[in-house]
């Protein structure tokens, strides 16, 4: 399931408006007791959607069946070619492919090379909105992004050269055991 980190926090933020027993919409608090928004119940559901929610934007929420992630795979890896992160992370798994492993997901990927420094989002005017392209940091270990057109729809990709692959590899354990600490706000 690929989820799009704008909208996570879009839902995040409703979310814990409706814990703070406010409007989602508007944020305005709830003053008559009797609203929804003030019972006890409704609320200790939204905390409840709230950690689920702040699981799958840390990469914490896991499967408790999962066997560790097999190190020795990253000795296996072969760079072939320039590719974005989730195909990237297909190569990676490539020999382990059908296991039941604890595995890195694209947006913690995301999330770990956003808070280092190595992509960041930025406006793009021909393109009518934000788009994620590597940061200087980002491109002195080989990352690069190209335009690309979808059934009519343009949008940015990132690539990993093979340096940039051999970084992922070489730091894959510290970007798989990374939490997010900081809370994100709009």
């Amino acid at each position: 399931m690929i989820i799009e980190t704008k909208k996570l926090e879009e839902a995040r933020l409703y979310v814990e408006r409706m814990c703070e027993s406010m409007d989602p919409i508007t944020a305005v608090k709830a003053e008559d007791p009797a609203c929804t928004l003030n019972n006890p119940d409704f609320l200790k559901t939204m905390y409840f959607v709230k950690s689920i929610l702040d699981g799958i934007r840390t990469g914490d929420l896991q499967s408790r069946d999962k066997t560790p992630f097999p190190e020795e795979i990253l000795e296996e890896f072969r760079y072939t070619d320039d590719v974005g992160i989730t195909s990237l992370l297909k190569k990676i798994y490539a020999p382990v492919a059908g296991s039941n492993i604890q595995k890195l997901s694209p947006q913690l990927a995301g999330m770990w090379m956003r808070d280092h420094g190595y992509i960041t989002d930025e406006y793009n005017e021909k393109l009518g909105g934000d788009i994620c392209i590597p940061t200087a940091k980002g491109q002195k270990i080989g990352l690069y992004y190209k335009t690309r057109d979808f059934q009519g729809r343009k949008f940015v990709q990132i690539y990993y050269s093979r340096p940039a692959q051999e970084f992922v590899v070489k730091n894959f354990r510290k970007i798989l055991d990374y939490r997010r600490c900081e809370e994100v706000r709009p």
